[in-house]
């Protein structure tokens, strides 16, 4: 099988291109209530009891320490039987790094430079998955992915364009009119359906001061939008993340989101997640079901990332941990995500004086506190909310759309040099194209979101008339009327048509 791992191995070490830690990878599992990692180090494998700091021993939860499916990437050294990690982990695809060109013989083998590679586990999601049109996609591409060896195979199960997160040399260049207005262009022109479901990617410089250069050992902020999907109207709102990353010697970016996601059948585990993983998992990866858009902000210190990822860490415990909490307005990925930079005063255009100066929820004489987070909340407190709150706090598109203003006129007050602007587009499958997500929560939310609650009710009562065509017991008349449920039911084809419609209306 092509995600069993050569030799019962459970984990390998990588030696990083950091500029300072070593990385091991391998899997975390409980033992007596304890963490311990298996790794393997010189051809070794070794069991090693975790040492971390005190105030990190809540956040290696149950559910880190029972989740053998998953990579983890730790940041420390070994000494005597223990791995010592100075900050949590991060989740990975897999095992190994491996950059090169990704081509396909005359005999239909896949070969990434010369080393024989297959494509790993993929798992159908409202009826698609990473397949055939998504490897093609990659032909004679480079590609940086994350597998493991399988005998003398390589097995993928991440992969994305290779030197797009970079500070140095740009393969992928923005087009004229991007560079002639970037943010212009981020705010008008990329929610249009013609870019926002281009299959080609592309990085380009939205705002660069005092003349800085990267080098090696800067650290960077990142902010990521995920826009919506096209075969889930639930999915339109899309997907907010902030993160971190470190310049290596080669000028590449490795980094991390901060991933705040509930529990799902897309397998994703709430953690801080390595890029290559977070975008290019051929289950996990946000780039299989829409399109990516990424801001890089350069040379923030590395106390101020830390800083945030500590605290964010509580965030992700309880997302993983915490039963019947909810996505609400007030508790979702965005405002966790606002109020976390807000602590080392990165903030949105939104969250500066002179925006508010003009803003009329300012003047509303009612209270912005959000209720408890994600808990019970009535619909009057989700209602009086979004009435006091900017919908860039809780709205993944306006909150990434509020950053780049932000990142781009404030520059200096939030101690950035430089942010480059990202665009990883939707992997190409038999998947219906996603595109910008909505960012108008009356006007275009609601709308979607009816039309996707009485789409559920409808496949509830056909899902319904099947079983009861199964149901020996049935009567004649529930058998009439499940017939006449399914033969006015839409088609696959005539269902997707119905989503489609609707959510091409987002721009």
């Amino acid at each position: 099988m092509k995600n069993v791992y050569c030799l019962g191995l459970l984990a390998t070490l990588i030696i990083s291109a950091n500029v300072k830690a070593e990385s091991f990878r391998g899997k975390i599992y409980d033992k007596d209530g304890q963490a311990r990692a298996i790794v393997k180090v010189d051809g070794q494998e070794q069991d090693l009891s975790l040492k971390i700091d005190q105030r990190y021993h809540k956040y290696m939860d149950k559910v880190l320490k029972n989740s053998p499916t998953y990579v983890f990437e730790f940041d420390g050294e070994i000494s005597g039987d223990q791995l010592e990690i100075n900050k949590m982990p991060r989740v990975v695809a897999d095992l190994e790094d491996r950059i090169g060109t990704l081509t396909r013989a005359k005999d239909g083998r896949y070969y990434i430079d010369d080393q024989l590679v297959e494509f790993g586990r993929s798992k159908k999601i409202y009826g698609s998955e990473f397949d055939y049109i998504s490897r093609h996609y990659f032909e004679n591409k480079k590609v940086h992915t994350q597998g493991h060896m399988q005998d003398e195979t390589f097995i993928i199960n991440a992969i994305i364009p290779a030197d797009l997160f970079s500070a140095g040399k740009n393969p992928y260049p923005a087009n004229e009119k991007f560079n002639k207005n970037p943010l212009r262009y981020i705010l008008k022109e990329m929610p249009k359906n013609k870019n926002s479901q281009s299959t080609e990617p592309f990085r380009g410089t939205i705002r660069h001061r005092d003349n800085y250069e990267a080098t090696p050992g800067d650290h960077v902020f990142i902010v990521t939008l995920s826009g919506r999907q096209g075969d889930e109207p639930g999915a339109a709102a899309g997907h907010f993340a902030i993160g971190m990353g470190e310049v290596q010697n080669d000028l590449s970016i490795k980094g991390e989101t901060f991933n705040f996601y509930f529990k799902g059948e897309k397998e994703v585990l709430a953690s801080n997640t390595d890029l290559i993983s977070y975008y290019g998992h051929l289950i996990q990866g946000q780039v299989n079901y829409r399109p990516t858009y990424t801001l890089i902000g350069y040379a923030r210190s590395k106390e101020d990332m830390l800083k945030v990822r500590d605290i964010f860490e509580e965030q992700l415990h309880r997302v993983r941990t915490e039963e019947g909490l909810e996505i609400t307005p007030f508790y979702n990925c965005t405002t966790t995500s606002n109020d976390t930079m807000r602590t080392i005063g990165i903030k949105g255009a939104h969250e500066f004086a002179i925006s508010n100066i003009f803003d009329y929820q300012t003047y509303i004489p009612m209270s912005s506190k959000a209720p408890k987070d994600g808990i019970n909340a009535s619909t009057l407190s989700q209602l009086r909310y979004i009435l006091k709150r900017d919908t860039e706090h809780y709205v993944p598109r306006k909150a990434f759309e509020s950053f780049a203003k932000a990142m781009v006129y404030q520059s200096k007050r939030l101690k950035l040099k430089r942010t480059d602007y990202i665009f990883l587009p939707q992997t190409p499958s038999q998947r219906p194209n996603g595109g910008i997500s909505y960012d108008e929560v009356l006007s275009e939310g609601k709308k979607i979101i009816d039309f996707k609650e009485e789409r559920l009710l409808r496949l509830e009562r056909e899902d319904n008339a099947r079983k009861t065509l199964q149901n020996p017991n049935a009567t004649a008349e529930q058998i009439q009327e499940a017939k006449t449920i399914l033969n006015n039911a839409p088609t696959k084809e005539e269902d997707q048509k119905q989503i489609s419609e609707i959510l091409y209306r987002i721009d």
